[in-house]
């Protein structure tokens, strides 16, 4: 079985071919003289060089030619790129969403207990019919409302909104009515 030629290989024979006859070439009448072994190996190899440089011309212009007929067109490619974009927008969102259920978690395991524990420890102190009692009741208040606070800088510290560094403190708050 035969192997195609390209482009490239056509060409390269197309040079070889002539150069090889040049010396068996006899002409009536016409006396060839090389003058010595050097001239000869000197033009040889200047053909060999440009046979060289031509072949892997070819073997480009033969590569540029199967890409662009072959390759992939316009709309494949921008399919492609469609369907990357796709996938890695798909990932930031997953990334999101598992950020915000790990936010989420942090208040309700964390913030959200202290503040029920706050609210339940003030609610019996003003129940409390005994001074101490009471007096004991409101510093556990106290100390649960420290932690609280400690917790809720830490989530704040982790959730850090970034229109804070943009746009300010003044943006990120909502806006509160006016005190009557």
């Amino acid at each position: 079985m035969g192997v195609p030629l390209g482009l490239a290989e056509l060409a390269f024979l197309a040079m070889a071919g002539p150069a090889a006859l040049v010396p068996a070439l006899e002409l009536p009448g016409v006396r060839l003289v090389t003058g010595s072994g050097i001239l000869g190996v000197g033009g040889g190899a200047v053909l060999l060089a440009v046979s060289i440089l031509l072949l892997l011309a070819m073997a480009a212009l033969e590569r540029r030619l199967a890409t662009y007929f072959l390759g992939p067109g316009p709309q494949e490619l921008m399919r492609a790129r469609i369907a990357e974009l796709t996938a890695t927008r798909s990932g930031i969102v997953e990334a999101v969403d598992d950020e915000r259920r790990r936010i989420e978690r942090d208040l309700h395991d964390g913030v959200q207990q202290r503040g029920v524990a706050l609210a339940m420890l003030l609610g019996r102190a003003r129940h409390a019919r005994d001074h101490d009692r009471m007096a004991e009741l409101v510093a556990q208040a106290y100390t649960e409302s420290r932690r609280l606070l400690d917790e809720l800088r830490s989530v704040a510290w982790r959730v850090y909104p970034t229109a804070l560094d943009e746009l300010g403190l003044r943006a990120t708050l909502p806006k509160a009515p006016p005190c009557a």
